[in-house]
């Protein structure tokens, strides 16, 4: 597996529901902080690899603090409050960032590796990276929600 770069379809798609919970997670989760963490990233989702599944990370420390990794498969957000700018940017689309509106606070409903079902509330940069993943699941990239005279800019290397 590797890590899909827009203007890839792939990224697009809706992603199936996880109903088998096995080993074949714990690989892909395996892949997926491997790939988060090499390229610095805070959260990275399944289709993002090419793998059309519903199983999100979220690491606002990029693997330094084991106690921020949130493993979440099928994520539905059931509660929000509040807006917030942010200002994001996607391994997906290196060298792009944007202002984008997110929900302030929202509560997850989940299931673990395990398909034990959990809610979260998140708040702060966790519920933005957390939201970032979700859409990815619905086919929806950041830049897709850049409206008005908000603008993308270059980063890095890129400018």
């Amino acid at each position: 597996m590797t890590l899909l770069f827009h203007p890839d379809d792939r990224l697009k798609e809706i992603s199936q529901e996880i109903t088998q919970f096995d080993e074949s997670l714990q690989l892909l989760l395996t892949v997926m902080l491997d790939v988060a963490y090499t390229e610095q990233g805070v959260g990275l989702a399944a289709p993002q690899l090419g793998v059309n599944s519903r199983m999100i990370i979220v690491d606002q420390s990029s693997g330094d603090d084991k106690n921020e990794l949130l493993v979440m498969v099928n994520p539905d957000i059931t509660a929000h409050l509040g807006e917030v700018e942010s200002q994001e940017s996607c391994l997906s689309i290196p060298g792009i960032a944007g202002v984008v509106r997110r929900y302030a606070e929202v509560s997850v409903a989940y299931q673990t590796l395990l398909g034990e079902r959990k809610d979260l509330k998140l708040d702060g940069r966790r519920a933005i990276i957390t939201q970032h993943e979700i859409d990815h699941l619905n086919g929806i990239l950041f830049i897709d929600r850049i409206k008005g005279i908000r603008k993308l800019t270059l980063r890095g290397k890129h400018k």
